[in-house]
């Protein structure tokens, strides 16, 4: 097991990266309502985010936690092109 890897990232599910600061798995701290549109610095407020994900998302409230997804739903061509 790689000791430089922790929890799971809140958006992604991705496991993060507690030594790395360049990586784009690097632990950071997310506000899931951005202090740039009212959001504070109570806890509530913060979860763990990689850096990837903490910068692609930017100030966005629309990004949906990694556990509340859907689950993916196969294609309809899928159904077309399966052996039987």
């Amino acid at each position: 097991m790689n000791d430089n890897l922790g929890e799971p990232c809140y958006w992604c599910g991705r496991l993060m990266n507690y030594r790395d600061p360049y990586s784009r798995r690097y632990r950071t701290r997310d506000h899931l309502v951005p202090r740039s549109k009212g959001g504070t610095i109570i806890a509530k407020n913060i979860v763990m985010a990689c850096a990837g994900c903490n910068v692609e998302r930017g100030n966005s409230t629309d990004w949906v936690p990694f556990g509340d997804r859907p689950p993916e739903v196969e294609p309809a061509y899928a159904l077309f092109t399966q052996q039987r």
